[in-house]
């Protein structure tokens, strides 16, 4: 499926205020744009804010592989233990891992 958003990685500088910044990729010049300025009550809430909306890219790319497995699992009838084990559980814990900044 064709995605519309800014392609990731997505990073989080060390400032404030949050800012989520992509990188616009092109052949001579690639540089850092922002995505969007966040806000929270507290420093540490706005960097965890910033971190999830960063790991978006990463959590819809894991999400996507799941619901395939999982389609294929059904799809798969007695197959379907080894359809569903082609989920990437690696990908999506390291999509929750950034999220969660652990």
């Amino acid at each position: 499926m064709d995605s519309k958003h800014t392609p990731g990685p997505w990073t989080i500088p060390d400032r404030m205020p949050c800012t989520v910044n992509a990188i616009y990729r092109n052949r001579h010049n690639p540089l850092p744009f922002t995505i969007c300025e966040v806000w929270g009550q507290t420093g540490d809430e706005a960097t965890a804010n910033a971190r999830l909306i960063a790991a978006a890219p990463d959590m819809l790319a894991a999400l996507e592989g799941a619901e395939q497995a999982m389609q294929d699992a059904l799809d798969g009838g007695e197959y379907w233990q080894e359809n569903f084990a082609k989920a990437d559980l690696p990908a999506i814990r390291a999509a929750i891992a950034r999220a969660r900044n652990t």
